[in-house]
């Protein structure tokens, strides 16, 4: 360690003590922050010295530094009237943020004081709140600045924030599980509840929207359909469903005693999003298995055993176009036959379901149910494994002369303890008598007389 650490240590408590530095400008031009404290006055220690120490020493009860700035932007109007309206939103601390920034580049000034001028030279100037690959402000955080606006009731600010450019679009996933994949994924599920999701993702081609809105009112057994709803379409839509898929959703509903408007999956899209990751992590799959991947699974598998484009496209509620776009949907087996001459033979979609997946879905299920409580159905509760107590050592027990003398000076109202300050009275007095005996000794003496 070098000299200025070792001296720095001996005035590191007196700088605590002090409070540490305070932050008190940001200096542009130079692009560091300005301003000694009186903690730096005294112990004479530079910012990178302090910061070195607290990572050797990172149980230092050291005060945590932050800018002037903050303080101000809290003790704000508008800060305060965005924590009465917006605080028990989610996205509250987004919201925050941004304010944040562009409160500290507009020079602190108070939010109720921002103008339309202020808010498009937040949108040109700040590099904190930018998008590089638009050269404009990042659409996200466009958004968090409409919604501190709507919550400061200053409308008149909104033209500032008009025409902000989207990001470009992403690639979309356009791989699929294929059937050893998607074996290897069953047996690597650990939640019934997950299970059932998978089979019904993979069965029926529905989005996570819709998925998780299933009820056991919205199964129609006798015609092999559930109702399930579609965003895109704001309605519940009739998907036709294998027999055997619904036989498992109904004994899934009974074991887990899920009633009529209840959701058999009570859970949301990060937890079965998680759930399915890790699952094909553990499985060793290459590919990360998000909710989307089912929807890809059903569009290529369906095409490949013989569904016709238009009736994956009913299903899945893609329009056909976007299906061949983004998805394999095209009759793998029909090309190889036509060019390479192979045989074409492909069992029927319900068929490969029924007899390649279903025993599969089945076993698993049977395997990870006992370990889940069965309760209300508003969910899925893992049964604890009992915890094996070690044997307690009986601690030999201690007379105590003292307790005796507490009984005897006690004041009992009960029967049963007036008659036990009678006795251990009388043990205390042949006690005074003779001290050097012992308890068992005097109990003895008073028995025989």
């Amino acid at each position: 360690m070098s000299y200025q650490s070792e001296i720095s240590k001996k005035t590191l408590e007196q700088f605590v003590k002090l409070g540490g530095y305070e932050i008190v400008r940001y200096d542009r031009a130079s692009k560091r922050w300005k301003g000694v404290s009186e903690a730096a006055r005294a112990t004479k220690l530079h910012r990178d010295t302090v910061t070195r120490l607290l990572k050797e020493q990172p149980t230092k009860p050291v005060k945590k530094i932050e800018p002037l700035y903050y303080k101000q932007f809290e003790e704000s109007a508008g800060f305060k009237r965005l924590k009465v309206e917006l605080e028990h939103k989610p996205w509250f601390k987004d919201v925050k943020r941004v304010v944040l920034t562009a409160f500290h580049f507009l020079g602190n000034k108070e939010p109720f004081q921002w103008t339309l001028e202020d808010i498009q030279k937040v949108r040109r100037d700040c590099l904190k709140l930018r998008d590089p690959a638009t050269n404009d402000i990042h659409p996200n955080n466009a958004t968090e600045l409409r919604r501190a606006i709507r919550a400061l009731n200053m409308y008149e600010l909104m033209p500032a924030l008009e025409m902000v450019p989207k990001l470009p679009a992403g690639k979309k996933l356009e791989w699929f599980l294929e059937e050893p994949d998607l074996i290897k994924l069953i047996h690597a599920i650990l939640r019934p509840d997950t299970l059932l999701y998978l089979y019904t993702g993979v069965t029926s081609g529905a989005r996570h929207s819709g998925t998780v809105t299933l009820t056991p009112e919205r199964i129609r057994t006798a015609r092999g359909e559930m109702l399930i709803y579609e965003t895109k379409r704001k309605a519940y839509v009739p998907k036709v469903m294998p027999q055997c898929v619904i036989d498992l959703l109904n004994e899934y509903i009974i074991d887990f005693q899920f009633k009529g408007d209840q959701k058999i999956f009570p859970y949301g899209y990060e937890f079965y999003n998680r759930s399915l990751k890790v699952a094909g992590k553990n499985a060793g799959l290459t590919d990360e298995t998000t909710t989307h991947i089912l929807k890809h699974t059903f569009v290529s598998q369906a095409s490949f055993h013989g569904v016709s484009l238009d009736i994956i496209s009913k299903q899945t509620g893609t329009e056909e176009t976007t299906l061949k776009k983004y998805y394999r949907a095209e009759d793998v087996r029909r090309a190889r036959h036509e060019l390479r001459g192979e045989e074409y033979g492909v069992i029927s979609f319900p068929e490969w379901i029924e007899k390649t997946l279903h025993p599969h879905f089945v076993a698993r299920y049977k395997e990870i149910k006992d370990h889940y409580a069965r309760t209300d159905g508003l969910r899925l509760k893992p049964i604890a494994e009992p915890k094996a107590k070690a044997p307690r050592e009986r601690r030999k027990r201690v007379f105590s002369w003292k307790a005796v003398q507490a009984i005897v000076e006690s004041k009992p109202t009960t029967e049963k303890g007036k008659r036990l300050r009678e006795y251990w009275t009388a043990i205390w007095e042949a006690h005074l008598k003779a001290p050097e005996k012992t308890y068992a000794e005097l109990k003895e003496t008073l028995l025989r007389a």
